[in-house]
């Protein structure tokens, strides 16, 4: 899939979530691209404070590289859910919250970043939020003005010179640039990385501005939180993983369709017989005194050989999925 296909996939796959799922009181005072993610992280609230401390996991990912690789597979998700769906013993909850999982993910970490800058980084990073908003008005006026993008929402930029009002332009902008992404990317010097970054930049600035002042006790909860958040979104990436390897099992298919997490970063990844199991750093639990596993809990015959009854969780013929 080409990059411009791919990132119409995954915006429709975004928006169609957000539809079903945003709320007014989770957006009314963020009309940026912030309110968005947070309405995510406010939905899936109860998962993170049910999770046990004991099955919470050790964040030892790039959560930026991973969440945009989890997005980037959505619509193959979303392709593949009616036949994930009738796999037996699934919980296709935990597959459709995969998505919000991702979200809920990246507000909690910018959350945490933000809380963590040092007062004296907050000009720096308004300074480049306001270049980035100077630059991004300048190319979308230009283009509504050649009638390529609607310009009506560009009157909801505010232009102020304050941290809230930097943020807020900067997440319209990115909302328009992104609605418009083909348009954009074909009339404009606009790379899809800057859009990422200006999301990161808005998000920080407004947790920045929130929580300035609230203290190690603020930052103790966010650490918390943002691990609660990784656990739940590497646990439902991988169960979507076992349900599309046990659907495309001995296809090189399955490892292309969704990629282990850890592949490419160390350790040894996943091979064309072995597509389930994570190397020897995948998922570390988080408790003292649990082991942390060399190797995923079920592992697959070599060669694909067809094990002998019973059938373990994981293996053709077999439930894809564990108890945990």
């Amino acid at each position: 899939m080409c990059g411009r296909a791919r990132f119409e996939g995954v915006r429709a796959s975004l928006g169609d979530f957000m539809n079903k799922n945003s709320t007014p009181a989770a957006t009314a005072d963020a009309p940026s691209i912030v309110g968005r993610f947070r309405s995510a992280w406010e939905t899936t609230a109860p998962a993170r404070i049910a999770l046990p401390a004991s099955a919470m996991l050790i964040i030892n990912l790039d959560i930026g590289v991973s969440t945009s690789q989890v997005l980037s597979v959505a619509p193959s998700l979303h392709a593949l859910r009616s036949a994930v769906a009738k796999l037996p013993n699934f919980d296709i909850a935990q597959y459709d919250n995969i998505v919000p999982y991702t979200l809920a993910l990246i507000y909690a970490n910018n959350r945490h970043q933000s809380i963590m800058t040092p007062p004296e980084e907050l000009p720096v990073l308004l300074e480049e939020a306001t270049k980035m908003r100077t630059i991004f008005a300048a190319d979308a006026n230009a283009l509504a003005a050649r009638g390529i993008i609607d310009g009506k929402k560009l009157a909801e930029l505010k232009s102020g010179t304050g941290y809230l009002d930097a943020a807020s332009d900067l997440g319209t902008l990115v909302i328009i640039l992104r609605e418009n992404w083909e348009k954009v990317a074909a009339n404009s010097g606009i790379k899809a990385a800057e859009l990422d970054r200006a999301e990161a930049l808005s998000q920080r600035l407004t947790f920045a501005f929130a929580e300035k002042g609230q203290g190690t006790t603020k930052l103790a909860e966010a650490a918390e939180d943002r691990q609660r958040a990784f656990t739940l979104f590497v646990d439902a990436y991988d169960q979507a993983r076992r349900a599309v390897t046990f659907l495309h099992w001995g296809e090189e298919s399955a490892d292309k369709l969704v990629p282990s997490l850890w592949k490419g970063r160390g350790g040894r990844g996943s091979s064309k017989d072995d597509p389930g199991t994570e190397p020897a750093n995948g998922p570390q639990p988080a408790t003292p005194g649990i082991a942390n596993p060399a190797a995923p809990a079920v592992a697959n015959p070599a060669g694909g050989a067809v094990p002998a009854a019973p059938v373990k969780a994981g293996m053709p013929g077999g439930s894809p999925f564990t108890d945990n």
